[in-house]
């Protein structure tokens, strides 16, 4: 009988490996091994077997034994460290790159993978060094230089990271991600120019590339082309039907744009719901917190935009005014790191607990929901970039509620509420929803003013003898509608001149195209002022230039509403039937300034001619507005705070007269059936 040698045995298995007959393969391996216990070749490659068959901790012990065996055994150590990887355990997979490293200089795929790692870690200094190193080592690999481009990007070093993309496209000009990638560096630059030729070369390259249809629809949306957005963003959600971020970019841009009505962004959002939450298989969490009616609740607020983001403006003080008596509060923040800034800092110091999730899967955000027993959870993001709304399909607390980030419906069945006001949804407001509309008693936000905020100015119309309207709201809130209006306001008050700013709008082309939609309805450019982007205190100095603000229409300004009337400048405004266009109507209702609500286009007009023709009028209100503001519901953070922790009180007891109930029912059925199963 002719013996078999140990080799013949790895050699066969390796073949079987390429075949994808990994079972065989590792019993070939196996015998490899009886034959010749020390052959480290077949305990490499029985890890292999092992790790294609996703059988990691397999894959784990066979490559610590072939190092046992081999403490030098570079290729061991670098396979070690991809399935410790693959199984979360990253401080060993480090390990193990390193030691692979230690053990060959040169090996320049340990080195990558080490990069890698770091740079998921945040830790992008070292990831940076071990990147350049590999340049030398690998001139001629593109990927290296994208990867190494990434980094540059992520701390701010934009030039060097425009260099590293153009080199890597110069190797690979093939390659539609670099083209991508460097559209974003350019779009973070502002040169919307740039972003869209190398997101539409992108496109040439791989017509059906995600990521580059989203990035076009999205710029588009920013420079206000919402139906292009729209259009973009369908055919990515088709291309890509199991992306739940993209669909949630479909549904943020349904959601802001003229002409969409309530019941299709009710049924997008229903359909996000049944395609990412329902479809995939997510189920509801059960809970075990403590039923008790007067105990002190744990309530957490769920966000991507724990930073200098309109939603911290006006979380901020709600934080801060919370009855600890009644509440503990924890704040969840799905923002990388690197994106904390100072507004953050100040936020961790108000919130009794903060937990950073942005590395967590669904499922982890939600095993740290449960530990910390949370009883209600409140949504801050809606369908905004970098929600958590799957992990929201977990069911992750007993109640759950969105408020404040977003102006629609979330489709999820798990959210049992919406938090607004009574103006935001009157009791016959057509706005649908999925969620139970929960109305405050008061307006569902307050400001808090800039400490060293200018002083207000006496209204320029008095000097400059014409009136001045302005908007300082993102363009992409300037739709048809609200250009055609502002038009005929301008047209209808003699000489008044209307001054534009927002982040995009210093754009040549943009300005052009603006003044060409005016145009439109005949207004002349000469009467239009553009302002480029300014510092904050730069920026509230501006107001003293207006003398009403007009409010876009569908999509209402808040914060920028807000801004103005501190600084004494009043805000016209057109009720619609949605959140999104009865902001307004809520912060202005907050300050007393009912008569600067608008029912109809009409009177939208007519308002604005009537208040333009009474300047001193004009100047008194201008200098009573920030009084009134500082006495009203909108300056009030402890009422809102009193309103919101009474609400999260009966939503509690709601909760659990329903868990009784139901429990009252089971009983019930159970000594039903018990007293049908008794024979006499």
């Amino acid at each position: 009988m002719v013996q078999v040698s140990a080799d013949s045995y790895n050699e066969e298995g390796k073949k079987l490996i390429g075949r994808g007959k990994f079972a065989k393969a590792i019993e070939l391996f196996q015998q490899a091994i009886n034959l010749e216990p020390s052959y480290i070749k077949a305990y490499n490659n029985l890890g292999a077997a092992f790790k294609l068959q996703n059988k990691l901790k397999e894959a784990e012990v066979a490559y610590r034994q072939a190092i046992s065996i081999q403490p030098n055994y570079a290729k061991a150590y670098y396979n070690l460290g991809v399935v410790l990887k693959q199984q979360q355990k990253l401080s060993e997979a480090e390990v193990a790159y390193r030691q692979a490293i230690v053990c060959q200089a040169d090996f320049w795929q340990a080195k990558l993978e080490l990069a890698t790692l770091l740079g998921q870690q945040q830790r992008l200094t070292e990831s940076e060094s071990l990147y350049l190193q590999l340049t030398q080592l690998k001139p001629n690999y593109a990927g290296i230089y994208a990867q190494l481009g990434s980094v540059l990007y992520q701390q701010n070093k934009s030039c060097r990271a425009v260099q590293c993309y153009e080199r890597a496209i110069a190797l690979e000009p093939d390659n539609a991600s670099y083209y991508n990638n460097l559209g974003l560096i350019f779009e973070a630059q502002q040169d919307r120019e740039r972003a869209t030729l190398y997101f539409e070369q992108a496109l040439r390259l791989e017509p059906n590339l995600a990521a580059s249809i989203q990035n076009l629809g999205l710029l588009s949306a920013k420079q206000g082309d919402n139906l292009k957005a729209i259009k973009l963003l369908r055919q990515a959600v088709e291309q890509n039907p199991q992306s739940h971020d993209l669909h949630s970019s479909l549904i943020f841009m349904l959601s802001n744009t003229e002409g969409i009505t309530s019941e299709e962004i009710l049924q997008e959002a229903k359909t996000w719901c049944d395609r990412h939450v329902i479809s995939a298989g997510l189920k509801p969490m059960s809970h075990d917190n403590e039923l008790s009616s007067q105990r002190r609740l744990k309530i957490g607020y769920v966000s991507p935009d724990f930073r200098r983001h309109s939603v911290s403006y006006f979380m901020q003080p709600l934080l801060a005014s919370h009855n600890r008596d009644q509440v503990e509060v924890f704040c969840y923040s799905n923002m990388p790191r690197e994106n904390e800034d100072e507004v953050t800092e100040t936020i961790q110091t108000l919130t009794d607990h903060w937990r950073n999730i942005a590395q967590m899967n669904p499922y982890q955000v939600a095993q740290q929901i449960q530990a910390d027993k949370i009883d209600i959870l409140v949504d801050l993001a809606g369908h905004t970039k970098g929600n958590s709304l799957i992990a929201f399909g977990l069911k992750m607390a007993p109640i759950q509620a969105t408020y404040l980030g977003y102006y629609g419906t979330t489709g999820l069945s798990t959210i049992d509420y919406w938090i607004t006001d009574q103006v935001l949804h009157p009791a016959d407001t057509k706005e649908q929803s999925v969620e139970q509309i929960w109305r405050l008693p008061r307006c569902y936000v307050t400001y808090q003013p800039l400490a060293d905020s200018p002083q207000v100015k006496p209204s320029p119309v008095l000097t400059n003898k014409f009136v001045t309207f302005g908007s300082f709201n993102n363009i992409s809130k300037l739709s048809d509608t609200t250009i055609q209006l502002w038009a005929k306001i301008l047209r209808a008050v003699p000489n008044a001149r209307l001054l534009l700013k927002s982040l995009f709008i210093q754009d040549i082309d943009k300005q052009s195209s603006i003044l060409a939609k005016f145009a439109e309805y005949g207004l002349e450019k000469q009467r239009i002022k553009f302002c480029p982007r300014q510092s904050l205190i730069k920026h509230l100095a501006m107001y003293g230039e207006i003398d009403i603000c007009l409010d876009p229409f569908p999509y209402n300004g808040c914060t920028s509403t807000c801004e103005a009337m501190w600084m004494g400048v009043p805000v016209l405004t057109l009720a619609g039937e949605r959140k999104i266009s009865r902001m307004g109507s809520s912060l202005l209702t907050a300050v007393g300034l009912t008569d600067w609500i608008a029912d109809n286009k009409e009177e939208y007009i007519a308002k604005a001619q009537e208040f333009a023709s009474k300047p001193q009028k004009l100047n008194d209100l201008r200098q009573s507005l920030r009084t009134k503001f500082q006495n009203s519901s909108l300056f009030d953070s402890q009422g809102l705070a009193e309103a919101m922790d009474a609400s999260y009180r009966r939503m509690w007891l709601k909760y659990l007269e329903e868990k009784i109930d139901s429990t009252h029912r089971e009983v019930n059925q159970r000594n039903k059936v018990n007293s049908d199963s008794i024979q006499d």
